[in-house]
């Protein structure tokens, strides 16, 4: 859909930048996830490249804000958990939810 978005509209630059920002989101989730004690897993990674995808197309800072409000609000909802010890030190964090609410947060803020 991205392709046929990019022909008909004359979007080229947009194309390349959605494919650019996959491959920068999903490379930075598969080393976070191969790096021991890194937390996140390969569910991540995919998601973290459709992500890129779809948050490149908008624009390079949609794919950070997007990233690093995902981040964010992880840390917000994990740090509480962690002090009144409801979660074992060490756990899993499953960031496909935070992230999500990240990227959507940021795509309904941007303006078209």
């Amino acid at each position: 859909m991205l392709a046929t978005s990019a022909i008909l509209n004359s979007r080229g630059p947009d194309f390349l930048r959605a494919f650019a920002g996959m491959a920068i989101l999903a490379a930075f989730y598969l080393v976070l996830a191969l790096v021991p004690g890194g937390g996140v897993g390969a569910g991540d990674v995919k998601l973290g490249g459709l992500l890129g995808l779809s948050l490149g197309w908008l624009s390079w800072s949609a794919l950070v804000a997007a990233t690093v409000l995902g981040w964010f609000i992880a840390a917000l909802v994990w740090l509480p958990l962690q002090a009144t010890r409801r979660r074992p030190r060490g756990s899993l964090v499953p960031m496909g939810p935070f992230l999500l609410f990240g990227a959507l947060l940021t795509i309904a803020v941007v303006p078209a």
